[in-house]
């Protein structure tokens, strides 16, 4: 497995979201994301920050289609959104390297899997 830290530094590169827990239950775990992917767009826009991940997200009221780079190849995933009453739990499935984290206080998984009541 790559170093935490040389999958920082690939995103840095790729202009990329570090994914770096996945939970295994989770919607995104489901759908294929793992430890370790890069997103590289989420429904056809780039998002090399989580505020254009949350733009973007925000494109599609039923899921997100995510482009991910993952041991050298690049594939796309389809991540179903929960529904407000399968997520009563609070529980997030993803989240992204912590200086994406200290930009925003969302989780990654939160604004992939969440629905907003801007939606």
């Amino acid at each position: 497995m790559t170093k935490r830290s040389e999958l920082d530094q690939l995103a840095k590169i790729l202009g990329g979201i570090l994914i770096w827990r996945c939970a295994r239950h989770g919607n995104a775990a489901r759908a294929g994301v793992q430890d370790g992917d890069i997103v590289l767009d989420v429904n056809g826009v780039r998002t090399k920050t989580i505020e254009e991940f949350r733009r973007a997200r925000r494109l599609r009221a039923q899921g997100a289609t995510l482009l991910l780079f993952r041991q050298g190849r690049e594939l796309t995933v389809e991540v179903p959104f929960e529904t407000a009453t399968s997520l009563q739990g609070g529980k997030s499935a993803c989240s992204a390297n912590p200086q994406d984290r200290a930009e925003s206080s969302w989780a990654l998984t939160r604004m992939w899997l969440n629905r907003s009541s801007s939606n």
